[in-house]
C-alpha cells in the first residue's frame, strides 16, 4: 500500500503519511488507531514491532489451520466442531491469512484484468 491509498483509507493527505514516516510529526491517538485498523496490525504493533520486516506463519502453524479447513470442505468436521478446537490466536492468524490472500487476488486482479477491478470497486 502506498502513502497516498493509506492516506484515502484514514481520511489524510500522503503528505501526512511521508511526515510520520520521516519521523517530521507524530500522529495522535486517534490517528495511531486509523493506522492500525488500515494496516490491519494492532496499536501495539505501531509502537513496539518492527513492521518493516515480513511477519513469518510458522509452516506448521500454517499447515494446521490448512488441515482445519480442508476437513471443513470435505464436511468430515462441522465448522463447529472446527471452532471449538481452534484457540483464539488460531482463529486470528487464519484471518491475517485470509486477508494477506484476499489482497493477493485484488492486486493480480488489478494487474490482469483492470476493468473487472473497476467493476468490483478494488482500490
Amino acid at each position: 500500500m502506498n502513502q497516498v491509498e493509506l492516506g484515502r483509507r484514514i481520511g489524510t493527505t500522503n503528505s501526512t503519511i511521508s511526515f510520520y514516516e520521516n519521523g517530521n510529526n507524530e500522529p495522535t491517538a486517534g490517528m495511531l488507531s486509523k493506522l492500525a485498523a488500515a494496516l490491519e496490525v494492532s496499536v501495539d504493533d505501531l509502537l513496539n514491532k518492527d513492521l518493516t520486516m515480513p511477519q513469518v506463519v510458522e509452516p506448521t502453524e500454517e499447515s494446521r489451520l490448512i488441515q482445519y479447513a480442508r476437513e471443513l470442505e470435505e464436511g468430515r468436521k462441522s465448522a463447529e466442531e472446527a471452532l471449538q478446537e481452534l484457540s483464539e490466536d488460531d482463529i486470528a492468524l487464519m484471518n491475517k491469512l485470509l486477508k494477506r490472500r484476499v489482497r493477493e487476488l485484488e492486486q493480480a486482479i488489478k494487474k490482469d484484468n483492470p476493468d473487472l477491478a473497476k467493476e468490483l470497486d478494488i482500490d
